[in-house]
């Protein structure tokens, strides 16, 4: 049997605030990857939308 697979992306052009004049119109957070295979849950490039990911779990 074949599991399934889902990849998230987590922070993308994130709402988090940061302040300065780059993060004004997207945010400020950085990526984080989620990767569900089944059961096993794998994490890439835990950026500060990994906050988001907690939120999530």
């Amino acid at each position: 049997m074949r599991d399934n697979f889902t990849v998230t992306f987590w922070g993308v052009r994130g709402s988090r605030p940061v302040p300065g004049p780059d993060t004004v119109k997207y945010g400020g957070n950085t990526p984080c990857v989620q990767l569900q295979i089944g059961s096993r849950l794998l994490i890439f490039d835990a950026g500060t939308g990994i906050c988001n990911l907690g939120q999530h779990l």
